[in-house]
């Protein structure tokens, strides 16, 4: 079964389990959980004005985001993560982390529901 959606494709992760259901379920709860906490790390550093820890937290959700093709928030994600080594404009980083969080809580949402309806 090929999952396609606007925001993200699972169909790699599919792939890369080898229709493994019960793992593939597994790696789901897995993002869904370090995404969760993820977010709320990362506006608690926004908040904070913590911009390293805005972009160690970037960091770490890229590869996650890589995996299941979430290509419409790794710009914001590669933007954040270079607080790491520079500095950008508070607005810049606001804006990138406002996208990152809205569209997040929908993929995240999503991905719930899908996995509801599989039970």
């Amino acid at each position: 079964m090929k999952e396609q959606f606007a925001y993200y494709d699972l169909n790699p992760l599919r792939d890369s389990v080898m229709n493994d259901e019960d793992f593939f379920v597994l790696m789901l709860y897995t993002f869904i959980n370090n995404t969760t906490t993820s977010l709320a790390l990362l506006q608690q550093h926004v908040d904070a004005k913590d911009w390293k820890g805005v972009g160690e937290v970037a960091h770490k959700m890229l590869s996650s985001y890589k995996h299941l093709q979430i290509i419409h928030l790794i710009p914001y994600l590669e933007k954040l993560e270079q607080l790491i080594k520079q500095t950008m404009k508070i607005e810049e980083i606001v804006e990138a982390n406002k996208l990152v969080q809205h569209f997040s809580v929908i993929i995240l949402q999503q991905l719930n529901e899908m996995l509801v309806n599989k039970s």
